[in-house]
């Protein structure tokens, strides 16, 4: 049976800021490394709880390629956002960065907290990979700009299985342009500052404001292909 992978995720996996990003993102440099296929259904800043929403999409694909087996790839955004749906079924992303600052301050804050952020993302990703085992549709996370560190000291955190990541789920593909396979988001700002992070910013994300430049990108493209490889 061919194997179709399904990539999803924010605006890294997406490939925003580079030209051509259908053609040089990781994800088609992967398959272009490997001779395989792919559907890339990333969504430049969603959240982690979003990627639930793509679930219906998943088995859609399923559907319309009944020989291939499908392999959905999940990239764990920014642990900090929130997907709101409303009465009308909308969807909206609040962060930090994208909010209606007045009505976020009203009730936000009062449970913007690490704790509630952790629980949250711990009670999405069970949810999830429960109903891809249900749906039967495999199936890995991996980290962009998270890290397993991130869901740690919560009560729940013992329902995560580590198995469930493409990469160790220490390793985040932010983390991958700094050669780190222990990436901690808390520390970004520090490893940034550093002369280091300054060139790496210099060779792998400049001019591109917030996202990898093309070498960026076959950075990351090089260092997964081998895990993709194991699951082909």
């Amino acid at each position: 049976m061919n194997k179709l992978f399904v990539w999803l995720g924010d605006s890294w996996t997406y490939g925003s800021e580079i030209d051509n990003p259908k053609k040089y993102r990781f994800t088609s440099l992967i398959d272009q490394n490997l001779g395989i296929r792919s559907i890339n259904l990333a969504k430049p800043g969603i959240s982690i709880d979003y990627l639930i929403f793509k679930l219906k999409q998943l088995e859609k694909i399923k559907r319309l390629y009944p020989q291939h087996e499908i392999i959905a790839l999940f990239g764990l955004t920014a642990p900090y956002r929130l997907c709101i749906e409303d009465q009308n079924l909308s969807k909206l992303i609040i962060s930090p960065n994208v909010y209606d600052t007045v009505a976020f301050k009203s009730w936000g804050k009062d449970i913007f907290s690490d704790q509630h952020i952790k629980t949250k993302n711990i009670i999405n990703l069970t949810f999830l990979a429960d109903q891809c085992r249900k749906k039967d549709i495999k199936f890995k996370f991996y980290n962009i700009l998270c890290n397993f560190k991130d869901f740690e000291g919560s009560y729940f955190t013992s329902y995560l299985d580590e198995s469930d990541w493409l990469v160790s789920s220490r390793w985040s593909v932010y983390g991958s342009l700094f050669d780190l396979t222990d990436f901690e988001f808390s520390k970004t700002s520090a490893l940034e500052g550093t002369s280091f992070g300054k060139s790496r910013i210099k060779e792998y994300i400049y001019p591109c404001r917030a996202h990898p430049n093309i070498l960026g990108h076959q950075k990351i493209a090089d260092f997964l292909t081998n895990y993709i490889k194991d699951i082909i």
